[in-house]
């Protein structure tokens, strides 16, 4: 026993009689699980006492007044359909199958049925002038209903069914049959008096018992759907009715002794369909109404067992209601702690971030329904820092007051650690780069210097083309060394909200210098990008400028909405466009002139935020550059409506390429 726990006689697993119970079981080898209490063992023991007693007294009742004991045998038929239906109609909601609301509706009107023909019984004077044939038509009326509706169920298992419709249903039906059992001629003879029970009786009963046969086939064959104590208590009762049925094609005289052994037996079938729908309906909910529930309960139960963190849940004042899982490994505490109120979060939290905590905690209070996201440290009972996210997420009432908070908490120590031992790797690699950068550039510029000066002191031709192209080698370390320094900062801020007509003409206008005209059509759109979005449209102005030729007059930069949520930002210009052949060689690393180093760089810096780029322009006609902007990157000012896709552009016609 755990230092600290009290012995209670009120804990069951601490009494005395337990201590009893486990030892008797280990004497005889038998698993604790496997014991019956006294109490257990008595119940059957009762049951069947009170079963052999309304038998016993049914059959006395019987000697004295055989009407006696067949109004007493029907009335407790009737009795338990009517609780069959109420049990079923009231549970619709919840209950795992159809099959429970079918026959709880049937059994309704079969009791209807079982009720009119009680009162027609032979000696009951009720209807005058029918004679034994009513209540015999009105019997087999019941059994038919009452079969092929277990049938019926059997079918409709995983069926939904409105239980309006159906009710509606056995409604029309239950009054048909007494529209024609009341009508002379319309329905079937059952029994003849002086000769007894009819061939349409007798096959009836037969056809009944296979119709019952039929259902326990299908219900076996669709045992997963039902509870295992159930079934069994089902298909004893499919088998005993049959029985019952087959009772009924025996007698002669109504007050003749087969009759009375087949009502003995329909009550046995009813008290056991009372076993499975009623008892197990009220007593044992589990079994019939909250199955699934269970089995619900046990997936989110396996699923709390396994996260790997902390689930809870808490109460509008941050009192805890649960708090399971990976408790003791992350706070050093046990859930039992959190439970009972000795330790709260709050308590844990460290000092430098209790204040952003403690303004989180108030913007959810204030925000019934709302969630929040945060990473802070907190301190282990041992002392250890540890740090932790934790989604917390608010849930209201149908008038919107806060009455749950639920969340979820994980240990991101592991995460943290790796984050900074990274950003000291990136901030050492960084100022090596710079350091070797500037030293580069330095000696480059020594360089420059002195191959000016040593073109200055010669003439000879030879000599100064060896030097103009050490010159270019030059400026090509030195255009890589730019590379290098832009392609390091990329990434390193975050995303930023960008006005894409403000950015294309802060980058554009400069380069251009009044050359050509330049349109933006980009009222409105905003980007979510990397701060380098800028030179995203540099590149592309400049790769204009360098290869649009003579004929270039313009550059448009314009949008249009697509399919799926997506935004096209289209760049193009008239020049003379990019070969078919050289559309995806353009944005390969060192492709070109000038090493292709810009349209790569362009295409890097898209990806950052899911955006990619491609060349959909016709040579002769101008280069075009489809940019294309995932949901959620783009956003339009309030009242700017894009032009939709329509039909393609003509200068699109050509071959696409992308990166």
């Amino acid at each position: 026993m755990p230092a600290g726990t009290a012995l209670s006689f009120s804990d069951p697993e601490l009494t005395i009689i337990s201590y009893a119970r486990r030892d008797c079981c280990r004497m005889i080898g038998m698993p604790e699980r496997d014991w019956i209490s006294p109490g257990q063992a008595v119940k059957p023991l009762a049951a069947g006492l009170g079963i052999a007693l309304l038998f016993a007294g049914l059959y006395a009742a019987s000697l004295y007044n055989y009407l006696l004991f067949h109004t007493l045998a029907e009335l407790f038929s009737i009795v338990i359909a009517g609780a069959i239906f109420i049990i079923a109609w009231n549970s619709r909601e919840m209950l795992d199958n159809t099959f429970f609301l079918i026959i709880g509706i049937a059994y309704l009107f079969v009791g209807g049925i079982d009720l009119v023909h009680t009162m027609a019984y032979e000696g009951m004077n009720i209807f005058i002038g029918y004679g034994p044939n009513l209540p015999t038509q009105l019997w087999i009326a019941a059994r038919y209903l009452e079969a092929g509706s277990l049938l019926a169920a059997t079918f409709l298992i995983a069926r939904k069914l409105r239980a309006e419709y159906a009710f509606a249903a056995y409604s029309a039906v239950f009054l048909l049959l007494m529209y024609a059992i009341f009508s002379p001629g319309l329905f079937p003879d059952a029994y003849i008096e002086g000769e007894g029970l009819t061939p349409f009786k007798v096959v009836s009963e037969y056809l009944i018992s296979l119709m019952l046969l039929a259902a326990i086939v299908l219900v076996h064959r669709r045992r997963e759907a039902f509870e295992p104590r159930v079934l069994r208590l089902m298909i004893l009762a499919f088998i005993v009715t049959i029985a019952a049925e087959l009772a009924f094609t025996l007698y002669v005289d109504v007050y003749g002794f087969f009759n009375m052994l087949g009502h003995i037996l329909k009550i046995l079938s009813f008290a056991l369909i009372y076993l499975a729908v009623v008892e197990t309906g009220i007593r044992r909910p589990y079994a019939l109404v909250f199955r699934r529930l269970s089995q619900s309960e046990g997936r989110y139960r396996l699923f709390a067992e396994n996260f790997p963190g902390i689930a809870f849940q808490k109460r509008p004042d941050f009192s805890t209601v649960f708090f399971h899982g990976a408790v003791e490994e992350i706070t050093g505490y046990t859930e039992e702690d959190f439970v009972r109120g000795r330790v709260q979060v709050l308590d844990l939290v460290h000092p430098d971030d209790r204040q952003a905590v403690l303004e989180s905690a108030e913007r959810l209070r204030a925000t019934p329904g709302g969630a929040v996201d945060r990473e802070y440290r907190i301190v282990r009972r041992d002392g250890g820092i540890r740090w932790i996210r934790e989604h917390l997420q608010s849930l209201t009432d149908g008038g919107g007051g806060a009455v749950l908070i639920q969340g979820t908490i994980q240990d991101i120590s592991g995460q943290k650690h790796a984050e900074n031992a990274i950003r000291i790797a990136n901030e050492k690699l960084s100022l090596l780069n710079r350091i070797n950068r500037h030293d580069i550039l330095n000696q480059l510029n020594v360089i420059l210097g002195y191959l000016d000066l040593s073109k200055d002191m010669t003439d000879d031709p030879e000599l100064r083309t060896y030097m103009e192209k050490q010159e270019a080698a030059a400026r090509a370390i030195e255009r890589y060394t730019g590379f290098a320094r832009d392609y390091q900062e990329m990434g390193v801020s975050g995303p930023l909200w960008q006005s894409a007509r403000e950015t294309f003409l802060r980058a554009v206008s400069p380069i251009v210098s009044g050359q050509i005209p330049v349109e933006a059509d980009l009222e409105g759109l905003e980007i979510l990008a990397d701060p380098m979005l800028e030179m995203v449209f540099l590149n592309l102005a400049d790769n204009s400028l360098r290869h649009g030729g003579p004929g270039l007059s313009g550059i448009r930069a314009h949008y249009r909405k697509e399919g799926g949520g997506r935004m096209t930002l289209i760049y193009e210009d008239d020049g003379e466009g990019v070969p078919p052949d050289r559309k995806y060689r353009i944005f390969t690393p060192g492709y070109g002139k000038n090493q292709g180093y810009g349209l790569f760089l362009v295409g890097k810096i898209l990806e950052i935020t899911g955006m990619s780029i491609r060349e959909t322009g016709m040579p002769g006609r101008g280069a075009r550059f489809e940019i294309s902007i995932p949901y959620g990157a783009w956003r339009l000012a309030a009242g700017e409506r894009p032009p939709d896709s329509g039909i393609e552009d003509e200068k699109s016609a050509g071959t696409e390429a992308g990166v």
